[in-house]
């Protein structure tokens, strides 16, 4: 959020609406919550709602695993959602363009290794 120049992210409705029908559906047909039973997961209701994940653990990870930004509404601090692209340099052309020794072009090597535009790739 910091990078990007976020100010607050609120969750839209439509989404959450869905989740939550999604939510009604599958437990009232897959979860051991369809039977005709009182639990504190059911609010001690027999036909009380049921807020917990739709699927097993591994399902939940694999699901958080990637955020779902168009489900937000997205404030950013300076009103423009492009202003996080800053003077249209790099960290690395800023310092090296106060003399400061950097590689320019991490992407030329000989072999396939990962590479970057970090500042801690400063040559000295």
């Amino acid at each position: 959020m910091q990078e990007d120049r976020i100010k607050s992210l609120v969750v839209k409705q439509e989404p959450t609406t869905q989740i939550n029908e999604h939510l009604d559906v599958w437990h009232s047909k897959k979860s051991v919550w369809a039977e005709d039973c009182r639990s504190w997961y059911k609010d001690n209701k027999t036909n009380g709602r049921v807020y917990i994940w739709p699927g097993s653990l591994l399902h939940h990870l694999r699901a958080l695993r990637t955020p779902r930004f168009e489900h937000y509404d997205i404030e950013y601090v300076d009103g423009n959602m492009w202003t996080f692209l800053g003077n249209g340099f790099t960290a690395l052309e800023d310092m090296a363009g106060k003399g400061k020794e950097v590689d320019l072009a991490p992407f030329i090597r000989d072999s396939d290794t990962p590479w970057s535009l970090d500042p801690q790739t400063v040559i000295s």
